[in-house]
Protein backbone atom coordinates (compact mmCIF):
# COMPACT_ATOMS: atom_id res chain seq x y z
CA UNK A 1 0.00 0.00 0.00
CA UNK A 2 1.65 3.32 -0.89
CA UNK A 3 1.42 6.50 1.55
CA UNK A 4 -0.36 9.65 1.11
CA UNK A 5 1.85 12.63 0.58
CA UNK A 6 1.16 15.48 1.91
CA UNK A 7 2.20 19.04 0.46
CA UNK A 8 2.09 22.23 2.20
CA UNK A 9 0.14 25.47 0.30
CA UNK A 10 -1.17 29.03 0.91
CA UNK A 11 -4.73 29.92 -0.19
CA UNK A 12 -4.58 33.11 -2.39
CA UNK A 13 -6.75 34.49 0.78
CA UNK A 14 -3.95 33.68 3.28
CA UNK A 15 -2.93 36.37 5.73
CA UNK A 16 -1.13 36.87 8.69
CA UNK A 17 -3.74 38.47 11.66
CA UNK A 18 -2.53 39.59 15.08
CA UNK A 19 -5.53 38.68 17.67
CA UNK A 20 -5.64 40.29 21.80
CA UNK A 21 -8.70 37.61 22.22
CA UNK A 22 -10.87 35.35 20.80
CA UNK A 23 -14.38 34.18 21.61
CA UNK A 24 -16.68 31.44 19.85
CA UNK A 25 -19.16 28.90 20.79
CA UNK A 26 -19.57 24.61 20.09
CA UNK A 27 -22.83 23.33 18.95
CA UNK A 28 -23.66 19.30 17.76
CA UNK A 29 -22.50 19.96 14.25
CA UNK A 30 -20.41 23.27 13.90
CA UNK A 31 -18.03 24.90 16.59
CA UNK A 32 -16.23 28.21 15.65
CA UNK A 33 -14.14 30.64 17.01
CA UNK A 34 -14.15 34.37 16.08
CA UNK A 35 -10.26 35.98 16.56
CA UNK A 36 -10.31 39.51 17.40
CA UNK A 37 -7.86 43.13 17.77
CA UNK A 38 -9.03 45.61 20.14
CA UNK A 39 -7.65 48.97 19.09
CA UNK A 40 -7.72 51.79 21.63
CA UNK A 41 -8.78 55.10 20.25
CA UNK A 42 -7.53 57.83 22.26
CA UNK A 43 -8.56 61.46 23.30
CA UNK A 44 -6.13 64.12 23.84
CA UNK A 45 -7.12 66.54 27.27
CA UNK A 46 -7.23 70.19 26.53
CA UNK A 47 -8.15 72.06 29.23
CA UNK A 48 -7.28 71.83 33.19
CA UNK A 49 -4.67 70.44 35.77
CA UNK A 50 -3.97 67.24 33.14
CA UNK A 51 -4.06 69.42 29.53
CA UNK A 52 -1.90 67.73 27.09
CA UNK A 53 -2.56 64.10 28.31
CA UNK A 54 -4.63 60.89 27.12
CA UNK A 55 -6.86 59.07 28.25
CA UNK A 56 -8.96 56.79 26.30
CA UNK A 57 -12.08 57.66 24.55
CA UNK A 58 -12.98 54.06 22.74
CA UNK A 59 -11.73 50.98 22.30
CA UNK A 60 -13.19 49.21 19.01
CA UNK A 61 -13.17 45.95 18.86
CA UNK A 62 -12.58 44.55 15.28
CA UNK A 63 -13.21 41.09 14.35
CA UNK A 64 -10.00 39.74 12.38
CA UNK A 65 -11.41 36.24 11.07
CA UNK A 66 -14.08 33.82 11.92
CA UNK A 67 -12.35 30.08 11.55
CA UNK A 68 -15.51 27.39 11.71
CA UNK A 69 -14.56 23.53 12.29
CA UNK A 70 -16.25 20.39 13.22
CA UNK A 71 -16.48 19.57 17.05
CA UNK A 72 -13.58 17.31 17.07
CA UNK A 73 -11.52 19.63 15.35
CA UNK A 74 -12.24 22.05 18.00
CA UNK A 75 -11.43 19.32 20.77
CA UNK A 76 -7.92 18.63 18.66
CA UNK A 77 -7.47 22.38 18.79
CA UNK A 78 -7.54 22.86 22.35
CA UNK A 79 -5.37 20.06 22.96
CA UNK A 80 -2.66 20.86 20.49
CA UNK A 81 -2.47 24.21 22.38
CA UNK A 82 -2.53 22.61 25.52
CA UNK A 83 0.67 20.86 24.61
CA UNK A 84 1.99 23.98 22.99
CA UNK A 85 1.92 25.92 26.38
CA UNK A 86 2.77 23.20 28.09
CA UNK A 87 6.31 22.89 25.83
CA UNK A 88 6.55 26.87 26.18
CA UNK A 89 6.22 26.74 29.96
CA UNK A 90 9.11 23.94 30.00
CA UNK A 91 11.25 25.82 28.10
CA UNK A 92 11.13 28.88 29.80
CA UNK A 93 10.25 28.01 33.84
CA UNK A 94 10.96 31.59 34.54
CA UNK A 95 8.66 33.33 32.17
CA UNK A 96 5.41 34.36 34.36
CA UNK A 97 2.83 31.94 32.58
CA UNK A 98 -0.14 30.96 34.56
CA UNK A 99 -1.66 27.83 32.56
CA UNK A 100 -4.53 26.52 34.78
CA UNK A 101 -4.89 23.00 34.92
CA UNK A 102 -8.11 21.44 32.70
CA UNK A 103 -9.37 17.71 31.86
CA UNK A 104 -7.92 16.07 28.99
CA UNK A 105 -11.35 14.24 28.08
CA UNK A 106 -14.57 15.95 27.49
CA UNK A 107 -17.39 14.35 28.55
CA UNK A 108 -20.88 15.17 27.97
CA UNK A 109 -23.42 16.89 30.29
CA UNK A 110 -25.36 14.30 32.80
CA UNK A 111 -29.26 14.83 31.61
CA UNK A 112 -32.01 13.92 34.46
CA UNK A 113 -33.90 11.08 33.76
CA UNK A 114 -37.54 11.86 33.77
CA UNK A 115 -39.46 11.00 36.57
CA UNK A 116 -42.54 8.25 36.57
Amino acid sequence: MSQVKFEDAESPNYRYVYATGAFGNVVPNDARIIFYLDRIIPKTISEGEKSGSQETEKVIRERQVEVHMSPQEFVTLWLWMGERLKMYKDSFPDFPLRIPETKTTVEAPQTKKAEK
